[in-house]
């Protein structure tokens, strides 16, 4: 019956891709109505300073300050919008080179960063100006994953979310990290990539078995209510739409996706046949009109989410872009980079 039961599922789950297939190929929603839009971002600042690859970056609420953290071992808190370099602010050393991900609190007082070493490290920074905390200390360590932790994000001062390859969610309180909650997923797939609706009503995740999966954050349970099929590899990372009612995803597919919350269905992909390699991060304008994604092949893009056309090639990195994150302001955009810098474009 175990076997059995393994093949029911699976014929179910097949069924649920080619009905998603087939209503957006019969039901293109959005480009058909697109109107054409423009976009020109400029290179404005190009941050050096990291000894090795830079794997993530976060701004703080202010939209002019940034954390990036690098292969190094080293977290560099930057004033990025000062002289043609940026200015760096202060050096943060974290307990291990291999660091996937960074995030700031709303506050500014505390810097969250993980990776291979399974922990959620949160240093107490004090703030983004040259005189707070020289010497952050580190505040508390989330240990509880049994896998390396792929993604971390502060959702309010107090409570942060991290995910991880052991395929599970964990929601921490930073003050009694003891007590925290875990969500897992059924397929045990590991998690690459997590978000919080801004309205706080659902979580997403980005996994390796190619699927997203969405959960009912206001439950004490947090259980599964749906799951996205498309993709057709390990998902890398999911961010939802300003208004909380739409998703995107980027994958190792090359492929971008675009799905609706109220129709559960996939409204648009963003591709390219010249386009053959991984897209590792994306984010949306402060207005959701455009979509930014960092690739493997040296370049991030903005694509325009309703016609799903590339509007603009973000060039001149020298090595795989890892990250891209939008300023909180919207006005300024960050790409980090394997060639151990940042660049600012607005």
């Amino acid at each position: 019956m175990g076997e059995l039961g393994k093949e029911i599922k699976g014929l179910k789950e097949e069924l649920l891709r080619l009905k998603q297939e087939r209503e957006f190929a019969e039901n293109p929603p959005l480009r058909s109505k697109a109107e054409k839009r423009t976009i020109a971002l400029k290179e404005r600042r190009h941050l050096k300073g990291h000894f090795g690859k830079v794997y993530a970056l976060a701004w703080f609420h202010d939209g002019i300050h940034i954390a990036s953290i690098a292969q190094d071992g080293k977290a560099i808190l930057w004033d990025a919008l000062s002289g043609p370099q940026g200015k760096k602010i202060r050096v943060v050393s974290l307990r291990t080179s291999w660091i996937m991900d960074v995030s700031i609190s709303p506050s500014g007082a505390l810097m969250a960063s993980g990776g291979l070493d399974n922990l959620c490290t949160i240093h107490n920074i004090g703030g983004a100006n040259p005189n707070d905390n020289d010497r952050p200390e580190i505040k508390t360590e989330l240990n509880g994953h049994e896998g390396f932790l792929s993604t971390c994000l502060f959702i309010d001062e107090a409570n942060i979310v991290t995910s991880g390859g052991d395929g599970t969610v964990r929601l921490w309180h930073v003050h009694t990290p003891d007590d925290h909650d875990v969500i897992s997923n059924e397929s045990k797939s590991e998690v690459m990539s997590v978000d919080v609706s801004p309205d706080r009503h659902l979580l997403a995740t980005g996994n390796t078995d190619s699927y997203v999966r969405l959960y009912d954050y206001r439950a004490s349970l947090r259980k599964e209510v749906f799951s996205f099929v498309g993709h057709e590899s390990d998902v890398n990372s999911v961010k939802f739409f300003p208004d909380s009612q739409a998703l995107a995803s980027c994958s190792d597919d090359a492929t971008i996706r675009l799905f609706d919350m109220r129709a559960k269905a996939q409204m648009n992909v963003f591709q390219n046949e010249r386009i053959l390699c991984a897209a590792n991060k994306v984010d949306f304008s402060a207005s959701g009109s455009y979509i930014f994604a960092s690739y493997d092949d040296f370049n991030a893009r903005v694509w325009d989410t309703v016609s799903g056309d590339c509007l603009q090639l973000l060039e001149g990195h020298t090595d795989r872009v890892s990250s891209v994150r939008l300023s909180p302001s919207g006005q300024a955009l960050a790409t980090a980079r394997c060639d151990h810098t940042l660049k600012v474009w607005a």
